[in-house]
């Protein structure tokens, strides 16, 4: 692939359909074209798969490497869903396989996962030096102690999903100490929190509450000082 061309995806709709009638018209595409001198960052998979055209909103999940400068929360206002630092082991034709970073070393690479629209706008940032497919991960999450025992294997589990799997939103219960007064039904509020039940133990000495949530901000829900267990909704089947 010559270092000339870069991937951008632009939104186009197909028409026609690909059953015989040709009733419907296909899903919209994030679709390839070449130009543009970040080129060079992108891996040769991501190139071919977008040249031969993605669903809109395909979940892809990336390994970058990054430079001083580096602003995870940059990525997620720009769409990532989740961001986390990894050390990168094996680099291979296909993609690249990463593993746990160790607690206290300086990350120089993100696991990454976003729709595939991100990717022309991944390769513009100027601390983003490489943007490859990640074929391998590891699946336990570098939350803090604390933030990850209030966390039930259920919300654990969503955490740890990627693709097409992964769900935007959770929901459950949690469990506060104290009441949910205005102030942190703000701080509910500021992640994106909806409070729909609350149950408050006698004298307020702690709430159960019902909520629902976008996943990337469940790590600070878990973390606020105040919070004592998330529980995760599950399925319900009769006896």
């Amino acid at each position: 692939m010559r270092s000339s061309l870069v991937a951008v995806a632009v939104i186009a709709a197909a028409g026609g359909c690909r059953r015989a009638s040709n009733l419907c018209p296909e899903p919209p595409q994030a679709r390839f074209r070449g130009g543009g001198p970040g080129a060079a960052k992108l891996h040769p998979k991501l190139v071919s798969d977008m040249r031969s055209g993605l669903p809109r909103r395909f979940p892809m999940v990336l390994v970058i490497d990054v430079v001083a400068g580096a602003d995870p929360a940059r990525l997620r206002i720009l769409g990532a869903d989740e961001v986390r630092p990894v050390n990168v082991t094996e680099r291979e034709p296909h993609g690249v396989r990463a593993a746990k970073l160790e607690r206290g070393a300086t990350a120089t690479a993100w696991l990454v996962h976003a729709p595939v629209e991100l990717l022309p706008f991944l390769a513009e940032l100027p601390w983003v030096t490489a943007v490859a497919p990640a074929i391998a991960w590891p699946s336990d999450l570098d939350l803090p102690e604390e933030a990850g025992r209030r966390i039930d294997p259920t919300l654990h589990r969503a955490l740890r999903t990627y693709g097409d799997e992964r769900p935007f939103s959770v929901g459950g219960l949690g469990k506060a100490t104290g009441c949910l007064d205005a102030a942190r039904r703000e701080e509910l509020a500021r992640l994106g929190a909806i409070v729909t039940t609350t149950v408050a133990a006698k004298e307020c000495a702690s709430t159960i509450f019902s909520f629902e949530m976008p996943l990337g901000s469940l790590t600070e829900l878990a973390a606020l000082p105040w919070i004592v267990t998330l529980e995760g909704s599950r399925p319900m089947y009769p006896e």
